[in-house]
């Protein structure tokens, strides 16, 4: 029997999860999963299935892995001694943690608008 794809787990999958990006041009993702690990996914546990060793990273292991995903945008500030067209923006990751990335307008612009375009993020905040 196969085993659980999270990464070192060894218990024999019991359930098979199926996930769809939210790109309508990519494949949906299918792994297995014992059933301690399908109750917790279930429950909310944040998990990312990693492509590159087909393993499914749950908890610290998403953060070691750097497998966390930037999913809000917060806004923007400027910073004294930058080029006019750059600017301090801020984010939210997954797991609810604010990033700041010093960006070109032309930049955050394009990223907002794709995030708006799959409903993810905020296209009324300032800078906008």
């Amino acid at each position: 029997m196969a085993t659980c794809m999270v990464l070192r787990c060894d218990n024999e999958s019991a359930a098979t999860r199926v996930v769809h990006g939210g790109d309508p041009d990519r494949l949906p993702i299918e792994f297995r999963v014992c059933r301690e690990h399908d109750a917790l996914i279930a429950a909310g546990l944040p998990f990312r299935y990693n492509d590159e060793d087909h393993a499914v990273y749950v908890g610290k292991d998403i953060d070691a892995a750097g497998l966390r995903m930037l999913v809000d945008y917060l806004g923007w500030q400027d910073d004294a001694g930058m080029p006019s067209d750059m600017h301090r923006h801020v984010f939210r990751d997954d797991a609810g943690d604010e990033f700041s990335f010093i960006l070109p307008d032309w930049l955050a612009g394009t990223l907002r608008r794709r995030w708006a375009e799959q409903g993810i993020g905020d296209d009324d905040v300032q800078g906008a």
